[in-house]
């Protein structure tokens, strides 16, 4: 019977069977007392070591190691951080100055408006290098040796950096223009005037319809008065003739200066009744 086990057992592969031989724990001899082995010797309630548990075993063997990283991490992002702020363009607002040393850097660069929108001084091009964390996350632009890219809304807008330069020289032309360079000033005026204007005719409006004659009894039937005397002399005539009538030179002389006596006569009277 232990002749046929012998048969029945199969070698492992050879590459299986060095693993197993190279990897197979040794044991030691017995300590002196006979009933102590080895720390090192595993029992067998003991689970298989795999790569998770020998690297927290070395995790814990070092509780220091992960505060040392952290710290070394902070030191290089502080380290970043200073070389940003070292970086010789940040600040910059000179557009023409910044297109020519954007050309030798690698990478790209934040801008944000120099100023706010309600600025005299506010323009498409009056633009700062900035970090990133001074943009305004809704309205910025970056630059780069190839090109500037606006993101406004969630809309990007790209233009070459020899466009934007070009663009740049003629706005610098426009804006010298007297209708360009006094078009703020001149909108701030109108719109000055504008308020002014509607604010007094606001306050006649209501100073009439507080103060208002035609409804004072005592003064409404002289205003009716006057106002029917308007209307009828509104409706003479200073030259008075008939189309159908061949008039003399004498007779057409006498027919107006009879009307122009009679107007002067009703003018009179109105004169003196108002």
């Amino acid at each position: 019977h232990a002749e046929r086990k012998e048969l029945v057992k199969l070698d492992p592969l050879p590459q299986l069977r060095v693993y197993q031989e190279h990897n197979k724990p040794k044991e030691r001899a017995p300590s002196t007392a006979g009933s102590v082995m080895s720390d090192k010797k595993r029992s067998p309630e003991q689970p298989p070591l795999t790569r998770g548990t020998v690297a927290t075993a070395a995790t814990s063997r070092h509780p220091l190691s992960k505060k040392r990283k952290g710290a070394s991490k902070l030191r290089d992002a502080k380290d970043f951080g200073d070389q940003i702020q070292d970086d010789p363009l940040i600040g910059l607002t000179d557009p023409l100055e910044l297109v020519v040393r954007i050309k030798d850097q690698v990478g790209f660069k934040y801008m944000t408006a120099a100023v706010p929108q309600s600025s005299i001084d506010y323009h498409p091009y009056n633009l700062r290098v900035v970090v990133h964390e001074h943009i305004n996350p809704n309205d910025y632009y970056t630059i780069s040796a190839t090109g500037v890219t606006r993101l406004r809304d969630n809309e990007t807008e790209y233009t070459t950096l020899g466009n934007w330069e070009k663009e740049y020289r003629d706005y610098k032309i426009l804006i010298k223009i007297k209708t360009f360079s006094n078009f703020r000033m001149w909108k701030a005026f109108a719109v000055w005037r504008k308020n002014v204007r509607t604010k007094k005719i606001s306050q006649c409006k209501n100073d009439l319809k507080a103060n208002l004659f035609i409804v004072n009894d005592s003064l409404r039937p002289a205003l009716i008065s006057v106002r029917d005397m308007c209307y009828r002399i509104g409706d003479m005539n200073l030259c008075r003739f008939d189309k159908d009538y061949t008039y003399h030179l004498k007779q057409f002389q006498d027919a107006q200066m009879s009307q122009l006596n009679e107007v002067t006569d009703r003018l009179a009277e109105f004169r003196e009744l108002v």
